[in-house]
């Protein structure tokens, strides 16, 4: 009897086993944590590739952590994803290039996309001039459809600052901007072709330095440098957010003005259909995305200086940021305007 016993539970035993191991070949491992099996190895990760504007690089690699750790998968294989912080610029150029084929690009806004490209808008970051506030206060700037105009009049102004009531020594007024061949240089072009057309950029490039980010962006320069470099900068909101308090702690306070209109990064996520892109890997970046407008991914945006997709400012220490922003539409087209405005009034490029 006992000897009965003995092989009907060895028989069970290994017919559960059996069933087990059959699953585990079949589907692979369970999210990031495979069954602990002696047979098979574990189902090779989707990996995917990521181009993105480096503004999102603190918010996505957070997320990205937080996706694996929920045992993201595709028909049971984990999704590894591996970020690339580039510019649109970088951007189209590898891609001309034919380097390897990403899932998805991030680039700062439509503009660097392919015509057609089915973008959906992740975060979002306003341009805004940021400026030394005692300084801003003697040149009378205010957010509005006023701001840039102002500040054309005090940059083409031969007297400078003796004009305004500043110090002779601080000489003219000396803006900052990324140069256009970049994304926030561009848009920021646009954006002063806006407010005025060449009449806005004429004398203007004699008084403003335009910056490679790949040396050195905006808000490092303004924080290891102070006024005498730059009195005001055009840039994104999350790049003022993001140094302010180092900048204003070292040299003095700075305040946020907002255009209107103004151009904003709007954070398209393409997921690419090219053929080297395959269907599993084009599956799992189209989860990164949803994963990425789901509410908590969204809340998380604020600490990184960044606006959620639907406009919403983020919720950090007021530096003069509008929260309302009127959109100045930037596309391909307007990208190439800037460019040529740019270089028709002698501007770096």
């Amino acid at each position: 009897m006992l000897r009965v016993l003995s092989r009907l539970i060895a028989g069970g035993y290994l017919a559960i086993v059996l069933l087990v191991a059959l699953i585990y070949l079949a589907v692979g491992g369970v999210g990031y944590a495979p069954l602990p099996l002696p047979l098979g190895a574990a189902r090779a990760p989707v990996r995917i590739a990521i181009w993105h504007d480096a503004a999102l690089t603190g918010w996505l690699t957070d997320a990205a952590q937080r996706f694996a750790a929920g045992g993201a998968a595709v028909a049971g294989r984990p999704i590894e994803i591996v970020l690339v912080p580039l510019d649109g610029q970088a951007m189209q150029a590898r891609l001309a290039d034919g380097e390897a084929m990403p899932a998805a690009l991030i680039p700062a806004h439509g503009g660097w996309l392919a015509s057609g490209a089915d973008g959906v808008s992740v975060a979002s970051s306003p341009m805004v001039v940021l400026a030394w506030e005692s300084r801003a206060q003697l040149l009378g700037l205010t957010s509005g459809e006023a701001l840039l105009a102002t500040l054309q009049r005090a940059l083409v102004d031969p007297a400078g600052w003796a004009a305004y009531g500043g110090q002779a020594g601080w000489g003219v007024v000396k803006l900052g901007i990324t140069t256009p061949r970049h994304d926030a240089g561009a848009l920021a072009v646009a954006t002063l072709l806006a407010a005025g057309d060449d009449a806005w950029l004429d004398g203007v490039a004699a008084a403003t330095e335009a910056v490679d980010p790949a040396v050195a962006p905006l808000e490092t320069l303004l924080a290891q440098f102070g006024p005498s470099r730059f009195d005001a900068v055009l840039l994104t909101e999350q790049a003022a957010l993001s140094r302010a308090a180092a900048i204003s702690s070292r040299w003095g306070a700075v305040r946020s003005f907002t255009p209107a209109p103004t151009a904003v990064n709007r954070y398209p996520f393409v997921v690419l259909t090219d053929a080297a892109v395959s269907a599993g890997q084009r599956e799992a970046a189209a989860a990164f995305r949803r994963f990425l407008l789901d509410e908590a991914q969204q809340a998380a945006l604020a600490a990184h200086g960044l606006r959620r997709a639907d406009g919403t400012p983020p919720a950090q220490p007021d530096i003069g940021s509008a929260p309302d922003v009127r959109e100045l539409p930037l596309d391909s087209a307007g990208i190439a305007a800037a460019r040529a405005a740019w270089q028709r009034v002698g501007g770096d490029e």
